[in-house]
Order: C-alpha cells, then sequence, then structure tokens
C-alpha cells in the first residue's frame, strides 16, 4: 500500500508541477471511490479474521497452499512492477523539474548508482579517503 501512495504523490506532484492547484485535486479525485471501498473491505476482513496481517495470510487459511503459492507469485510480481513504477515516477518528477532525459534519471536511480553513492557517503561521513 506505501508504494502506492509514494507512485501517487510523486505523480500528483508532477501533475501540480504541469496543472497548477488543480491538477492534485482532480488526479486524486479519480481514487476516491477505490479507497472508500478498500476501506469497507478492510474492516470487514478484519472482522471476519483478526489476526491475519496479510492478503496471502487471508488466501492461505481460506483456500489453502496453491492457492498460497500462486497468490505468492503474483504479489511478488506486483511488488517488483509497483518499484518500476516508482522509479520511472521518479524520473517523470525530475524530468519534469530539470528537464533532465528520464533515461538518465533511471539510470542514476538503479541499484548499483545506489549503492556506490550509499558507500561514498558513509566514507565521507567517517572521514575514510575514497
Amino acid at each position: 500500500m506505501h508504494a502506492r501512495r509514494a507512485a501517487t504523490l510523486l505523480q500528483s506532484s508532477n501533475v501540480a508541477y504541469k496543472f497548477g492547484i488543480s491538477g492534485p485535486f482532480w488526479y486524486a479525485s479519480g481514487a476516491t471511490v477505490q479507497v472508500l471501498l478498500f476501506a469497507i473491505l478492510a474492516v470487514e476482513v478484519k472482522r471476519k479474521a483478526p489476526t491475519v496481517h496479510t492478503v496471502l495470510e487471508v488466501i492461505k487459511a481460506r483456500w489453502g497452499r496453491p492457492a498460497h503459492l500462486v497468490y505468492l507469485f503474483f504479489c511478488l510480481a506486483t511488488n517488483i512492477i509497483v518499484t518500476g513504477m516508482l522509479i520511472l515516477g521518479g524520473a517523470a518528477v525530475i524530468n519534469a523539474l530539470t528537464g533532465e532525459p528520464r533515461s538518465l534519471v533511471r539510470h542514476a536511480s538503479s541499484p548499483d548508482v545506489k549503492r556506490a553513492w550509499t558507500h561514498w557517503q558513509c566514507a565521507r561521513t567517517t572521514g575514510l579517503q575514497v
């Protein structure tokens, strides 16, 4: 759920930059019905299964191990897709603000670049010469 909110925040800030204050309002108003329905569904699931924490626990308890494995695959695939969406959303926002090409921004947000940047920052803060 957090990833979806982050992607929405990235895109709504991009829409705000392009269309002004009304952009995020109309962007967010499209998701109002889904948010309300999910809130009702979440309350009902918590009433019927108060000890579960994830969708996969609900699936395993209701339909067993085979369905659990199928949903596990789809949940992992969804997480990978959402991660890609976040990278592309961040690239779109940076592109809109700075004019940098999206391909450059996507490359700069790759895990290897992040790892190297983190290493360099840790070395710099501890006083090591890199």
